[in-house]
């Protein structure tokens, strides 16, 4: 008999697994600590400059009276931001320190920040105009206009279960601006949304939309990508169909397709209007053709 072990079936080369079954990181591009020259030290030390300001000096990359200059220059740069900071603690120091090394006082950053953000919703607005103008999307256009002119209260579902109760006050193709109970205002991105619905029906809704374990198990994603979604033929989409939208966080919304758009299914759900976007769907069956 012979005395070597037996190797089993599925044994791994040793060294190159740790006890958990998991790759070893090779330390072989670990780099080594650079040692420090006592000169280095002592320039550092003697003049309270940074080790890396007093290497460069060591190097001859910087003078020594350059670098004391630079420094006296930043501290007292600091300095002033600190009072900036203190005079408008909704600002970081590290910001105020920008803003003092520019010449830039706190009301033109404000006022930059105003242009900056205005320029922004202009050009979310010329979105806004290019939605409009959209055949395939004026039924959407025309609900949220609705919603803004009746200052209709709206319940967004999201992912992970969470809702939000808003007014919208203004909307972009991709993004709402929604107002909470305080008047705070929210951009609100349609890829965090599932379904939407007026408040007034909540209590009644929640009675007709079933949920599925099964998919709910499977934690499935999102896909924000429009490759992988799930894609709805165009005979699918008919007004008046009655179809299933199966969603990705299981809920089963069973109704009558009012309106559609490449991004938006309208439902009519036991005389309930609710809102369900395209890309929150994970599948869809085709129970009744109009």
């Amino acid at each position: 008999m012979s005395s070597h072990k037996k190797s089993y079936k599925g044994a791994r080369p040793k060294n190159k697994f740790s006890k958990y079954g998991k790759p070893q990181r090779r330390l072989t591009n670990k780099r080594r600590k650079t040692k420090i020259p006592d000169e280095v030290k002592e320039i550092s030390t003697t003049h309270n400059l940074g080790i890396y300001t007093a290497l460069s000096i060591y190097r001859n990359k910087i003078s020594l009276e350059d670098a004391i200059a630079q420094k006296k220059e930043k501290d007292i740069r600091k300095e002033k931001a600190q009072k900036m900071c203190d005079a408008h603690p909704e600002i970081t120091l590290a910001l105020a320190c920008s803003l003092i090394k520019d010449n830039i006082s706190i009301e033109e950053h404000r006022q930059q920040k105003l242009t900056l953000e205005k320029k922004r919703l202009d050009k979310e607005m010329q979105k806004k105009l290019k939605m409009q103008n959209d055949n395939l999307q004026k039924d959407a256009f025309s609900q949220l206009s609705k919603y803004m002119e009746k200052d209709s209260i709206v319940v967004i579902e999201k992912y992970k279960n969470k809702y939000q109760t808003v007014r919208i006050k203004n909307f972009t193709p991709y993004e709402f601006f929604a107002a909470d109970r305080k008047d705070n205002i929210e951009k609100i991105h349609r890829l965090e949304i599932k379904y939407m619905y007026e408040r007034s029906i909540q209590k009644t809704l929640k009675k007709f939309i079933m949920v599925d374990k099964d998919v709910q198990r499977k934690r499935l994603k999102p896909t924000h990508s429009r490759d992988g979604r799930f894609s709805f033929s165009k005979e699918m989409l008919q007004q008046g169909n009655e179809v299933i939208l199966s969603l990705h966080e299981g809920e089963m919304l069973r109704g009558t397709i009012l309106w559609s758009t490449p991004y938006d299914i309208m439902l009519n759900l036991a005389n309930n209007r609710v809102w369900v976007f395209q890309h929150a769907v994970a599948n869809c069956s085709l129970m009744r053709k109009a």
